[in-house]
């Protein structure tokens, strides 16, 4: 595999981050499948807007994953989301990606990361190996109040 290269999103990496985002690991069925599986752009626009942590991996510039999250009451930064393109996995790109956005978490001098996963094995396995301890249970509820 080529260079690695992990770095800040730019304005017109956010298509192609949402792009990336629309993976069966990813979606939530729960929503209205057909209008609103996965993360809507709009949300890539307005953590990019609002100068939030979007940090992208890229091999002969192209975008194969990205760490995504914002920072919220508390100095706390809710970490949203994590995606390598499948056939990237297992490289340690997943784990360059971890490394940055916790670096960029520190020079913004955050208090804490809390971070969203899947339950399956794999994902749990490799956060509790980044030192992240598996909080409580809980059980997603969303509503959606209008159509992005």
């Amino acid at each position: 595999m080529n260079q690695v290269i992990i770095r800040h999103a730019t304005k017109k990496d956010l298509e192609k981050c949402f792009e990336l985002c629309r993976v069966p690991e990813l979606m939530t069925p729960e929503i209205n499948a057909a209008n609103y599986p996965y993360p809507p752009l709009i949300w890539f626009k307005n953590i990019f807007k609002e100068k939030q942590i979007l940090i992208v991996a890229e091999v002969d510039s192209e975008i194969v994953g990205l760490r995504m999250g914002e920072r919220t009451t508390g100095n706390w930064v809710i970490a949203h989301l994590m995606v390598v393109k499948k056939e990237f996995r297992r490289n340690g790109i997943g784990q360059k990606l971890v490394d940055a956005f916790e670096k960029e978490c520190r020079k913004r001098k955050v208090g804490g990361i809390m971070t969203y996963v899947h339950d399956n094995p794999q994902t749990l396995a490799f956060f509790a190996k980044n030192n992240y301890s598996r909080g409580s249970r809980v059980v997603e509820n969303i509503k959606v109040l209008r159509k992005f």
